[in-house]
């Protein structure tokens, strides 16, 4: 029987995710309507090779290409496994639907009836265990991850390229979503190369006053049942040539649960990045690039001790120049020339045809079939904007 924990609703892909439909071909769209469809069914068909639980796995390397053929498979459509892992990385960072999010970042997989792993799973629920007596579940039962699995630290590198004033894609609450267990990261105990991921960031209105939202989602981070639950405080620190100008080590800013789901244990935190600085940090889009945002996660014990998770840096770039309502445009000399509100030395009727109607009529005053330009900038300000 399929795996419908996520049903993929009659409404359509595209309408969910936000995303555009860009062109593949000519007259073939990249992701159409059947095609995203069919990636949200391979998202709810796919089931990890690995005989670990999946729910201690941080990456999934082979899924894109298994989704790739799965795509050809129900549409004869070739879409490759990059392709594949592109799209899951835009619908990561920009859907805010949480049935298609919780199948992004989904890290347990209910096993099919009949198979190899449902016969083990199935063993393993015979041993005899201190969970004996609670009811028997198809997911695989998502424990505390010991300390030796968490990851010592893990260094990211995240290019926020902003986008402000964009009348189109823009948002008043621009908000991404960072995948830590997405490869390409490296930890530090490894001599990998830095991996920069790009992040497009799109506001409606100016850039500063806009706050940015990050949402983290990462095997160390958890959600547990039942007794406390865990807390990950966030810390943040702004350079600007690499110069120390905030920091907010001294709030105790902890990661907000964004969102959980019981039955995959998906889960996500966020929170607002500097918003005390942000709005300094951004009013001019010429000076991005010397700023850098140093953010440290920690996990935070009931004794008080603090473990760290993450450390993350953003670098700031400015977006493409979009075009701008707030931009003024500069009158032509000759009519900066022409005073805008005419004083009492200057001839207000002019242009006026007051002949239209008689003397007597209930009209005391009419407006002109061609105004002059006395009454042209009456009505027009100094400074235009488009």
């Amino acid at each position: 029987m399929p795996y419908s924990h996520y049903p993929v609703q009659a409404i359509s892909p595209t309408a969910r995710t936000g995303r555009k439909t860009l062109k593949y071909k000519r007259s073939e769209p990249v992701w159409s309507v059947a095609l995203e469809e069919a990636l949200l069914r391979g998202l709810q068909e796919y089931r990890p090779s690995s005989a670990r639980n999946p729910a201690l796995l941080q990456r999934f390397p082979r899924r894109n290409k298994w989704i790739s053929d799965y795509i050809f498979q129900q549409t004869g459509k070739t879409r490759t496994a990059k392709q594949v892992g592109s799209r899951l990385q835009q619908l990561r960072e920009t859907c805010s639907d949480s049935e298609i999010l919780g199948l992004i970042i989904n890290k347990s997989f209910p096993s099919r009836q009949g198979s190899p792993r449902s016969s083990s799973s199935s063993a393993e629920s015979s041993l005899p265990s201190s969970t004996a007596s609670t009811p028997t579940s198809s997911t695989f039962p998502v424990l505390p991850l010991p300390l030796s699995i968490i990851p010592q630290q893990v260094e990211v590198s995240i290019a926020l390229v902003l986008h402000e004033l964009d009348l189109y894609y823009g948002s008043r609450t621009p908000c991404i979503t960072l995948d830590l267990d997405e490869c390409g990261l490296s930890e530090a105990s490894h001599n990998a190369s830095s991996f920069t991921r790009r992040a497009e960031i799109r506001s409606l209105d100016r850039m500063s006053e806009c706050p940015l939202t990050i949402k983290f989602s990462a095997t160390a981070l958890q959600v547990r049942k039942k007794g406390p639950q865990p807390q990950y405080r966030c810390v943040s620190s702004v350079y600007r040539d690499d110069e120390l100008v905030f920091t907010d080590a001294e709030s105790n800013a902890n990661l907000q649960l964004s969102f959980f789901d019981e039955k995959s244990q998906a889960v996500v935190y966020s929170t607002k990045l500097v918003p005390e600085f942000w709005g300094g940090m951004t009013c001019d889009p010429s000076e991005y690039f010397q700023y850098k945002i140093s953010q440290h996660i920690y996990s935070t014990s009931a004794y008080g001790d603090e473990h760290l998770l993450f450390a993350i840096t953003y670098h700031l770039e400015s977006g493409s120049p979009i075009p701008s309502t707030w931009e003024a445009l500069e009158l032509p000399p000759s009519m900066m020339d022409t005073p805008v509100f005419p004083n009492c030395s200057t001839d207000i009727t002019s242009g006026y045809d007051f002949t239209l109607f008689p003397a007597d009529s209930s009209l005391e005053f009419s407006y002109p079939q061609y105004p002059g330009p006395a009454y042209d900038m009456q009505i027009l300000p100094q400074n235009v904007y488009y």
